[in-house]
């Protein structure tokens, strides 16, 4: 077999794609969202169960007797439209969860770093230096939430940033309290970025929780 033409694929670098990271789902209020369905049920009744036994009991005017099932069937509009509402309550102030709250959780410390260093140390595009210190006061005085999401982790706590070392060969320490949003226990996630010169780029560093260190020196991991 002759072989015409031979090609080779580059390999590149793995990346995690934004919709990734960016993959939520809600938990809407249950004590909303269980008035919002008791309503709609109650509306549905008034409409197609009492309408009918209501029209066949009166004993008013045939007048009366037609308006009878539109007044119940208004009445069953209205209750069914505030279950609706609330409904759409319920979901709109519910809880918002990604999908991957560890990737996300990393995405979100890196991206804090990285853009500082972006921006006021590899390029700085004539901008007057700031420290990461004022960088973060900056940051968290914006109204966007893009933003104010960066300064938490997958499952919505806070971060503990600690700058070690300030200035363009910056060290700073980011704490995630982890998925059970306590501080010094196994699950919690430390990660110290500080400036590569040579390569000129951010380099990463993965700490042991406290909890970690306990165990380790008890001899049970």
């Amino acid at each position: 077999m002759k072989i015409l033409a031979q090609s080779i694929v580059v390999p590149k670098t793995a990346y995690i794609h934004l919709a990734y990271l960016a993959a939520t789902s809600f938990t809407p209020q249950k004590s909303t969202m269980t008035t919002g369905l008791i309503l709609i049920v109650l509306g549905v009744l008034l409409c197609f169960r009492l309408v009918v036994k209501k029209a066949k009991t009166l004993n008013t005017k045939i007048v009366d007797q037609k308006m009878a099932p539109v007044k119940w069937c208004i009445a069953g509009g209205v209750i069914s439209a505030f279950g609706i509402v609330a409904l759409i309550i319920s979901y709109t102030n519910g809880i918002e969860r990604y999908e991957h709250p560890h990737s996300v959780t990393r995405g979100h410390m890196r991206g804090l770093v990285s853009d500082y260093y972006r921006a006021y140390c590899y390029e700085p595009k004539n901008k007057t230096f700031i420290t990461f210190n004022e960088y973060l006061e900056d940051q968290k005085k914006s109204t966007k939430p893009y933003i104010r999401k960066r300064f938490t982790d997958g499952w919505g706590n806070r971060f503990k940033i600690t700058v070690i070392k300030d200035g363009l060969d910056f060290v700073i320490r980011i704490d995630s309290a982890g998925p059970d949003k306590h501080w010094g226990t196994f699950d919690d996630e430390i990660k110290e970025f500080s400036v590569d010169k040579k390569k000129r780029e951010i380099s990463t560093r993965y700490i042991p929780s406290p909890d970690i260190w306990l165990k380790e020196e008890e001899g049970k991991i």
